[in-house]
């Protein structure tokens, strides 16, 4: 036969009564609790850079940002598009294939990536990290005749090299949806860094860096 422990029988039914009680009877209702404050990052500047972060799992991406977090870093640098290793999760969505090469159309998103890096902008928020964003890496700009995989490159708009000035536009409307997303997060201290290796002739680069910080900035 099963003994009751009676004490805390007694115990656990005045607990029930008391919960029913603060929630249905009493006039008293505590204040919501406030969200906590995280403050804007300040430097110095202290973290990490992964190459493929925003390729990743949702669950991975949050996963790394609070690892950094737990480790005292209040910054992370990413690369917002690449093609390592023929990867193709561009900000552009890919449309078919031309004589075994990619392409990519320059007039749509590919909302799948969109989403990825509005929720690492989100978790950086939440987070207090402040993003440094590449926006170009060695195949965009270090070695553009190579056009592996990239959107900006063999792609159906014919364009051959990064100093194509036909490029311009598709570069200005990255440059407005990446400021769009961040000030959607709310996110006041970031950074976006143009790639600036090349294997194009130094006028080719200042000229194309001279372009590209004044369509950023609007100056």
């Amino acid at each position: 036969m099963c003994k009751i422990n009676v004490k805390r029988f007694f115990e656990r039914l005045w607990e029930r009564i008391l919960w029913v009680y603060v929630k249905y009877i009493s006039p008293y209702k505590p204040e919501p609790q406030p969200e906590p404050i995280i403050e804007e990052p300040k430097p110095p500047w202290f973290g990490c850079s992964i190459y493929e972060l925003i390729q990743m799992e949702i669950e991975l991406i949050k996963a790394f940002l609070k690892q950094l977090k737990k480790a005292g870093g209040n910054a992370t640098e990413i690369f917002l598009v690449h093609s390592h290793d023929g990867n193709m999760f561009q900000p552009y969505s890919f449309d078919m294939w031309e004589m075994n090469t990619p392409v990519f159309n320059l007039d749509v998103w590919n909302e799948t990536f969109w989403d990825n890096f509005r929720y690492f902008l989100t978790a950086c928020k939440d987070l207090g990290i402040v993003p440094f964003i590449r926006i170009h890496d060695q195949c965009s700009v270090k070695n553009p005749e190579r056009a592996k995989f990239y959107c900006f490159l063999q792609n159906k708009q014919g364009f051959k090299t990064i100093f194509d000035k036909g490029l311009y536009l598709y570069y200005s409307r990255l440059n407005q949806r990446i400021l769009e997303e961040l000030n959607i997060a709310s996110i006041e201290t970031f950074f976006i860094i143009p790639m600036n290796e090349t294997d194009g002739s130094s006028k080719e680069v200042y000229d194309f860096h001279e372009w590209y910080v004044k369509d950023l900035t609007g100056k």
